[in-house]
């Protein structure tokens, strides 16, 4: 069964794939900083947390990419990982950060990022009923 997808569609998928896969890069370059500064257990929480947002993220979004239901179930996994990651950071910056300043910096960053990655997937849950009745 092949899909009649408009391009205007495809396009869509293709920016929210590129933007999927952009949004690995702070947990590869956390997990380079991380791993060469710190020398954390492998099995750490953190470790393990970026490694699998930082996969997901890569693998949904060049799928997605290419076109493909599978881009976007993994993207939306990936997204809900990103959104998941961004409440607990908050969690952590309202209780456990005594710098005033970064606290409204990390704040500032979480907010955006949970709002977009929400706005993301509305677009991806939306695509992906679409890839249903198609």
């Amino acid at each position: 069964m092949v899909l009649d997808i408009p391009s205007g569609a495809m396009r869509d998928t293709k920016i929210i794939g590129l933007i999927t896969i952009v949004a690995a890069s702070p947990n590869i370059g956390f997990l380079v900083f991380f791993g060469f500064s710190d020398h954390p257990s492998l099995l750490s929480w953190m470790v393990i947390e970026k490694f699998l947002t930082a996969i997901t993220c890569i693998s949904g979004g060049a799928l997605l990419w290419f076109g493909g239901t599978w881009g976007n179930r993994i993207s939306i996994v990936a997204w809900i990982l990103i959104i998941f990651a961004s409440c607990s950071s908050l969690y952590e910056a309202l209780f456990q950060t005594p710098n005033q300043d970064l606290q409204l910096v990390i704040l500032a960053k979480d907010i955006i990022i949970a709002t977009l990655g929400g706005l993301i997937l509305v677009l991806l849950f939306r695509g992906s009923i679409k890839y249903r009745k198609g």
